[in-house]
């Protein structure tokens, strides 16, 4: 896929990105902690509590409510604890000293389960923001929050936050939510100021067009 299929502006795929030799990655953790629990962790849950009930009043569904509850607690079991020890994680690593990063663009995630069939892939397509590190010459690029919503809040040039783990490259956290809460103040501000200098650049050209074709002239002479 190219960056030709796309018709937004500051959209990539993350195929073209690679190739283009931007590497990152994937942001598990505010991933994870954003996305909280899922509706298939409701619906397993609500399997549990069935074969639980239901499984000891039946004969003929107690051949495979005990298989269907264990494996169900199992899944509900291993869901929370993964989510709780990225929601600690997050907290551990955001007392960190953080760097700082610009917001770059925004990447769909084409290579993430590269497993999956295509089409089926392309239904589960998520995006992120991807910010660039700032202040170095080797700059290392890095992921918000991936999700599948049809658009994000993007401002190029917009700084945040990155906590990482000293030990793992691939463990981090983006503190998106401040810089979240402060894109329409600094929208606002830019759109005053283009159209303060649009209103300038008006300005001037109507005054240079009032001046006679005599003015013009003498104004060439004397300089």
């Amino acid at each position: 896929m190219s960056r030709q299929d796309l018709p937004e502006e500051n959209v990539y795929f993350q195929s073209y990105l690679h190739k283009a030799g931007v590497r990152f990655h994937y942001n598990r953790v505010d991933s994870t902690v954003r996305k909280g629990f899922s509706l298939s962790f409701y619906v397993v849950a609500l399997i549990f509590i069935a074969c639980t009930l239901l499984g000891p009043k039946s004969a003929d569904f107690a051949g495979i409510a005990l298989p269907l509850s264990v494996l169900s607690f199992v899944y509900l079991a291993v869901y929370a604890a993964r989510y709780f020890y990225y929601c600690t994680l997050r907290r551990t690593l955001r007392k960190q000293q953080p760097v700082l990063a610009e917001a770059y663009a925004v990447v769909l995630l084409d290579r993430e389960n590269s497993f999956l069939p295509a089409l089926w892939r392309g239904m589960r397509l998520k995006r992120a923001v991807i910010y660039k590190e700032s202040g170095t010459l080797k700059p290392r690029f890095f992921l918000g929050a991936a999700s599948r919503r049809a658009s994000l809040s993007f401002l190029p040039g917009l700084t945040v936050q990155v906590f990482t783990d000293k030990r793992s490259e691939k463990l981090y956290s983006v503190e998106e939510e401040s810089a979240v809460r402060t894109m329409p103040a600094k929208a606002r501000i830019l759109g005053r100021l283009n159209l303060t200098r649009g209103l300038n650049a008006g300005t001037e050209i109507r005054d240079s067009a009032k001046i006679s074709p005599q003015e013009k002239s003498i104004y060439k002479s004397n300089k």
